[in-house]
């Protein structure tokens, strides 16, 4: 009687693995707001505010493997409206984004709180015990955010006293439609990029403009840059 349980346990355990899906960051279930750069594994990288991924699935639970160049890394995960905050480690790991009762359809996003020079993060993988769907089909209508500290919110949900904290940053109060909407709700009427480095501003250097800084460093702050290339992606 015992080999017959154990050879169900083993049964059960095979079809839960066999049922579990994984999937890169970088993959057609995963949609993007904002500016990326891609690895040849499939890997996602970003430093500025507010990048955001968009993706469903059916089950219980979602994983994410993630990491940072930096301490001071801050995401929102938003699961069917509810948000919570969590920090990426610079070693990086395995984040629990959904853990449910009972299988059911879910809407997630990610999104970056903080600023280029708190680190450069990672997003590898994520994993559910159940099924990707097709990601939500984002507003067609783009715009894009250039400034400073005001544009990407920093500080912007302070709760002294003490000392400023990272996680204080939201970027969401201060992108398309936040005079309107509560902070960390997705505008309905268009896609939205952040390119913004606090106290640097649109203090541009040499041609007096934007175009083809997205690797760009400040001359007054060389060591706040996006740390990624000029490869990132045009939302």
């Amino acid at each position: 009687m015992r080999h017959v349980a154990a050879a169900l346990a083993a049964f059960l355990c095979l079809a839960e693995a066999a049922a579990a899906e994984q999937i890169t960051a970088g993959g057609p279930q995963v949609a993007r707001m904002g500016r990326t750069v891609d690895a040849a594994d499939g890997a996602v990288r970003f430093a500025y505010p507010g990048v955001s991924f968009f993706l469903q699935f059916e089950g219980t639970r979602l994983t994410l493997d993630a990491a940072s160049t930096g301490e001071k890394s801050w995401l929102d995960v938003i699961v069917d409206g509810a948000v919570r905050t969590i920090h990426v480690a610079p070693g990086g790991g395995r984040y629990v984004l959904v853990e449910a009762a009972t299988p059911a359809l879910h809407t997630v996003q990610v999104l970056h709180r903080s600023e280029t020079w708190h680190g450069t993060v990672t997003l590898r993988s994520l994993a559910t015990d159940g099924r990707f769907l097709a990601p939500p089909a984002l507003p067609a209508r783009r715009l894009m955010f250039l400034g400073d500290s005001v544009t990407c919110g920093e500080a912007l949900e302070r709760t002294p006293p003490g000392p400023k904290q990272a996680i204080w940053w939201n970027p969401s109060c201060r992108t398309a439609c936040w005079w309107v909407r509560p902070c960390r709700r997705r505008c309905t009427w268009c896609a939205t990029a952040v390119a913004a480095w606090c106290a640097a501003g649109t203090s541009v250097p040499t041609n007096s403009t934007w175009t083809g800084c997205t690797s760009w460093r400040s001359p007054t702050r060389p060591g706040r840059s996006p740390g990624t290339s000029a490869a990132m992606r045009r939302t």
